[in-house]
C-alpha cells in the first residue's frame, strides 16, 4: 500500500505507507508521530492541552463566583492606596 499523499509537484507520493493505524501515510507525512504519553519525550503530563483547559475553566468559575459576591455585596471594597 502506497502512501496516500501528494508531493508539491501534484504528484502521489511513492512511499509505502505505515501499518500502525496512521491513515495510509508514510513517515515523512506523518505516519510516525506520536503524541502524549506514547512520545519518547513525554515527562509528566502537567503541561498537556487538557490540563491547561481545566485550569482556564476553574479560573473562569472562580471570576464569576468573585462577581456574584460582588455583586451580592458579599465582599468590603478594597482602601484605596495614597499617592
Amino acid at each position: 500500500m502506497l502512501c496516500g499523499a501528494k508531493n508539491r509537484s501534484g504528484t502521489p507520493c511513492k512511499k509505502y505507507a505505515l501499518l500502525n493505524g496512521t491513515g495510509g501515510r508514510c513517515r515523512n507525512h506523518g505516519g510516525a508521530s506520536l503524541s502524549g504519553e506514547k512520545h519518547p519525550n513525554y515527562k509528566h503530563g502537567r503541561c498537556t492541552k487538557a490540563i491547561r483547559a481545566k485550569a482556564r475553566e476553574g479560573r473562569m468559575q472562580l471570576r464569576l463566583l468573585i462577581a456574584l459576591g460582588n455583586q451580592i455585596g458579599m465582599f468590603a471594597p478594597m482602601p484605596r492606596k495614597r499617592r
